[in-house]
């Protein structure tokens, strides 16, 4: 087949849904590929539900929109109010209290003290089970799951390769510093910057200025070339977790400087803007590089926030919330899937079934990679609470139900939150109890500030 009719991304002649008309599923895979197909996920920070360009005219978000409107949108997939907990459910299907983590805060979850803000280790990892079926893993940007003992941190946990930080933010997107490090005092500014292997060890990074964006754009884009040159019949497993748009809330000059960001009003939502521009830019280089290998006409990519926008600098609109509630604009998180292997009246469309973080595992490990349901749900101490979604997405059905009935998005538990659940509860934190049931959603107890910002209107 010509170069023209290759799966390609910005340069591609054909779009995705043309391209089924000149390869089906069993041609996608070729001599070279893997038998299984590569997985890309890409975790963005603090994402707002209207904070890419699809959905938002300010916003120029060109590759992540592409692969959101030629994909599959996932309008009801659901996350927690909060980082670590988001990214604990991906890692292990099951919902992040059933870990012992009701909060980011330290003080939510009192009996957890060295492994503070860690999943507990006789959980089984994403990247543990893949490997159990030939995929080579790398993690790549934000962990947030655990490093007060090597045993918690990602290359002791089913990652071969580790590039990034490990706590909720760096202080500075250039210097990767941070003073405190989950209660534990390193030093002022000290680089929470690791470059580390399965079989080199734990390493520090040395790069100390370059835009963390960027940084891990290159390190993707190396990967990926590495992978292809090496082990090209091997299935690849990435998890890019991008900083942007997390606090501290800055952008490269240069990208607030050109045309993507001058027509924005507030100075606030322009660096927002840019955060998301500079995002795109690098999934963009991922993308290319995805194709350029021969790789991407085999890969499925997923893309999902860790939770709601905050609402300081970010659009959640029409919920109510943000970052820290539990109010739709909380934890309704943008979401979709995109690949060559969906089935052509799936491009293009959006999926409005019940789904949560923690479907990822059982999606990837299960319904992409072949892990026996029972080697799943041997995971972990307690029963999965996830589902599994692929064949859901892999069928012509549009409207298909999901195999999820219910979203369990907070439980409250006298023994984690002592005391009446109120405003002024646990420093203004809420501990509320939450469920969402088909079309309904039942909350009871305070859950979070409750205000919209509407739509191209940010504070600030």
């Amino acid at each position: 087949m010509s170069g023209s009719h290759l799966v390609g991304y910005r340069t591609m002649p054909l779009t995705t849904q043309e391209l089924f008309l000149c390869l089906s599923i069993h041609t996608v895979l070729v001599l070279g590929s893997p038998s299984k197909p590569h997985i890309l996920h890409i975790m963005a920070d603090d994402t707002g539900w209207n904070d890419l360009g699809y959905k938002n005219k300010l916003i120029r978000s060109p590759n992540l929109d592409r692969l959101a409107v030629e994909g599959i949108r996932l309008t009801r997939h659901h996350a927690f109010k909060v980082c670590s907990p988001s990214r604990s459910s991906f890692h292990t299907g099951r919902y992040a209290f059933n870990m012992g983590l009701y909060d980011n805060s330290p003080a939510a979850v009192p009996w957890i003290k060295i492994t503070d803000q860690a999943v507990p280790l006789n959980f089984t990892l994403l990247p543990q089970l893949l490997k159990q079926q030939g995929y080579a893993t790398h993690a790549i940007g934000k962990w947030h799951l655990g490093y007060t003992t090597k045993a918690y941190t990602p290359t002791h946990r089913g990652y071969d390769s580790f590039f990034g930080y490990y706590n909720a933010m760096t202080e500075d997107y250039w210097a990767h510093t941070h003073s405190v490090a989950s209660g534990c005092d390193l030093g002022d500014h000290s680089v929470d910057l690791h470059d580390s292997s399965a079989t080199g060890g734990l390493k520090p990074g040395t790069d100390n200025s370059t835009y963390e964006a960027t940084l891990f754009g290159d390190r993707a884009v190396q990967v990926i070339t590495s992978h292809r040159a090496n082990a090209s019949d091997i299935p690849f497993f990435m998890y890019l977790a991008f900083h942007n748009e997390h606090d501290p809330h800055q952008a490269p000059l240069s990208n607030l400087s050109d045309d993507r960001v001058g027509h924005i009003k507030t100075d606030v939502y322009k660096v927002t803007a840019a955060l998301i521009a500079t995002m795109d830019d690098q999934v963009g280089r991922v993308v290319d590089a995805l194709n350029s290998s021969g790789m991407l006409r085999s890969t499925v990519i997923g893309f999902s926030s860790d939770n709601g926008g905050p609402l300081d600098h970010a659009n959640n609109f029409p919920f109510r919330g943000g970052k820290h509630t539990f109010w739709e604009g909380g934890v309704r998180a943008e979401a979709f899937v995109w690949s060559p292997l969906l089935p052509p009246p799936r491009l293009g469309t959006e999926w409005a079934g019940l789904a949560h973080v923690a479907d990822w595992f059982y999606t990837y490990a299960v319904g992409i990679a072949g892990v026996s349901m029972a080697t799943a749900q041997q995971a972990g101490p307690f029963a999965h609470d996830a589902v599994n979604l692929w064949p859901t997405l892999m069928s012509d059905n549009v409207t298909a139900a999901s195999p999820r009935t219910e979203v369990v998005h907070m439980v409250h538990s006298p023994l984690y939150y002592p005391g009446n659940c109120t405003m002024d509860c646990w420093n203004s934190r809420n501990c509320p109890q939450v469920i969402t049931v088909g079309d309904m959603k039942l909350s009871i107890g305070y859950i979070g500030d409750p205000r919209i910002v509407p739509l191209n209107v940010t504070a600030g």
